[in-house]
Parts: C-alpha cells; structure tokens; sequence
C-alpha cells in the first residue's frame, strides 16, 4: 500500500500547485472588475494554498518524504483554512462585528495547533481532540447561525451548507488517525495514506466554496458535493490499493 499511497500523495499534491495559482488569478481578474471583501479572502486562500503546495512538490523532488509526515501543512492550513473561512462569513455582503471576525481566526488557528500537536505528541491526545472539534463545531454555529443583516438567502445557505460538508472530513481524517493503534500509525504505509488524504481534502475542500462563491446556487452545491465526494472516495481506495 506504501507505494501507491505515496504515489497518491504526490499527485495531489502536484494538482494542488496547480489548480489553486489558476484559481487564485481566476479570482484576481474577477475581483479587478468588482471588488468583493469575501472573494479578496478567496484570492488569499488560493495564493496561500497555491504556494504551499508549490513547496510541497519541491520537498517530494529533493527530499525523502516517503513515509514522512508533513507537518508544513498545519501552518499552511491555519492561514488558507482561515482565509476561506472568513470568505464565507463575508459572503452575505455585510461585514459583521469585528468579534466575531477575530473569534473565527482564533478558533480556525487553534484547531491546526492541535493538529500540529496531534502529529507530534502523545500527550493527551483525546483531550486535544476534543477541543479541537468544540472550536470546530464553533466556527460551524458562528457561520450558519448569524444572519448579519438580512436573512440568509439560499444563495447564501448552499455556500455555508457546502463549507461545513466540505471542512468537516478534515476533523474526521484526524480523529482517524490519532484512534489507530500507535504501531500501525508510525508505519510509512500509514502515513502516507493520511497525507494523501490531507492533500486531497485541501485542494477539494478549497476550490469547492470558490465554486460555491462563483455560482451559489442549489444546483452547483449537489455537483461540488457528488464530485468532492466521489473524488475523495476514489482516492480512500486507490490509495490503499
């Protein structure tokens, strides 16, 4: 499983240093023609993600990262993560309190910490878990709960509705992992099915709300969701061979 796995891994990767610079100058010159708050968070995202994986190729290239975690990505997930959260906060048009701006960054920084910790530390590994989906479930209520002004429309309901499907999984991977018994999760096989995963969630996750932020509709929702779905299971299987 180890080869195909890694074989997984980077090629996830490889898409991700591709697919997030085209998107992220998509949303440039989309932005150049009407400047939106939620869609410049986008164009962070994008750059963030675009430039991570950029560098995770280049670690594939050079070094051996086979059976390796990459622990760079809880880094490039509290800033990416953050950005596309906060895209979706702003997607309704009103900008809210500048607390519950601040609240969603905490809680979305926080819970990388915790991967991070969760990766390279044993100690109370259950307790971080549990905090870390507490924040999680947090940033969930913030974002479907507030209306900020006017009532949401389905317009805005099939964004939030495709970001909690779509950031929930990375939450599930984790607590995957950390509830393997400690023998198989230190095998390279092991890991390198759990990066594969993460650099297949992060790439699907990410350009699913900026397909959601482009085209909000019901419609384009069930598609994200089918194709996010179907590309994420694909590589659950293949990668385990």
């Amino acid at each position: 499983m180890s080869r195909r796995a890694f074989r997984a891994r980077v090629a996830h990767d490889a898409i991700g240093a591709v697919v997030h610079p085209i998107t992220a100058a998509l949303l440039l010159f989309a932005n150049s023609l009407h400047h939106d708050a939620a869609w410049g968070f986008l164009i962070v995202q994008e750059v963030i993600a675009g430039l991570a994986h950029i560098f995770y190729c280049i670690q594939h290239f050079l070094g051996d990262t086979d059976g390796a975690r990459n622990l760079w990505k809880w880094a490039e997930y509290a800033a990416s993560a953050t950005a596309g959260t906060l895209a979706v906060l702003l997607a309704v048009g009103d900008v809210p309190d500048w607390w519950w701006i601040m609240l969603l960054c905490i809680t979305c920084a926080t819970q990388q910490a915790i991967g991070y910790l969760l990766e390279t530390s044993s100690v109370g590994t259950l307790l971080n878990f549990g905090i870390a989906w507490l924040f999680q479930f947090s940033e969930f209520i913030i974002i479907a709960a507030l209306p900020y002004g006017d009532s949401p429309t389905n317009e805005v309901w099939s964004l939030r509705t495709v970001y909690i499907l779509a950031w929930s999984p990375f939450g599930i991977l984790a607590g995957y992992d950390i509830l393997t018994d400690l023998p198989t999760r230190t095998q390279p096989s092991h890991i390198n099915w759990i990066e594969a995963m993460y650099a297949c969630l992060s790439w699907v996750s990410k350009l699913s709300i900026v397909i959601l932020s482009v085209s909000p509709t019901w419609g384009t929702a069930s598609a994200v969701i089918f194709g996010g779905a179907v590309t994420v299971g694909a590589t659950f299987k293949l990668s385990q061979g």
